[in-house]
């Protein structure tokens, strides 16, 4: 087999590359490394320190680019996300309501009294002001088309205000039973147990 060089040692090398493997000899070569003479670098090497450096080049180039967009994510609204809650909700409530359901109820108006209720109140992976919302919203409909359906069909208009939301979901923070709150576990014997499952076969017999 031939021994002349490998096509890597051949490969003609970029202008800016053979300049840098110039003062690579005569600057860096002769410096010593771990108390030892280094009078030889590899073509190999160079090469894929040139690589290296071209490709840091790029990334720095690229990264301050990038540094120059501000990214501002956008404030998370409890309004909107209780308009979309309230219509899941009622998408999947739809089998169990009845078919002139949404021509008999009023339509729902989700607001902030103090102009403060959009805030996120309570910071937790349960949208609690969200979903509270949306029932509270969907309460308000049915309510509405009971009263169309008693009285005789009218412009009914109900408003859900996020602030006594807000409102409401404290108080049961706040209370105490005993002097034991919420997150206390012996409250629970200070309650009954209510399911929902239980509560429905009770009614069922």
């Amino acid at each position: 087999m031939d021994s002349s060089p490998t096509m890597l040692e051949t490969t003609p090398l970029p202008s800016w590359e053979r300049q840098w493997r110039g003062r690579s000899k005569t600057k860096r070569a002769t410096k010593p490394l771990h108390k030892k003479e280094v009078n030889h670098v590899s073509q190999q090497t160079l090469l894929l320190f040139s690589q290296l450096r071209c490709y840091l080049g790029t990334w720095k180039i690229d990264n301050k680019q990038m540094s120059r967009v501000a990214m501002k994510p956008k404030p998370y609204s409890v309004i909107d996300g209780a308009r979309k809650a309230l219509n899941s909700l009622e998408e999947l409530c739809r089998h169990e309501l009845p078919d002139n359901f949404s021509a008999l109820a009023g339509n729902v108006t989700i607001t902030s009294s103090s102009g403060q209720g959009n805030k996120v109140h309570f910071p937790s992976p349960l949208k609690e002001q969200d979903a509270t919302a949306a029932i509270k919203g969907l309460e308000a409909r049915v309510t509405s088309a009971i009263a169309n359906l008693r009285y005789g069909a009218g412009k009914r208009t109900v408003k859900v205000d996020i602030d006594k939301i807000s409102g409401f979901l404290m108080s049961a923070y706040l209370t105490t039973i005993d002097g034991m709150d919420k997150t206390d576990p012996r409250v629970k014997e200070r309650i009954p147990g209510v399911s929902l499952l239980s509560s429905y076969l009770e009614i069922a017999k």
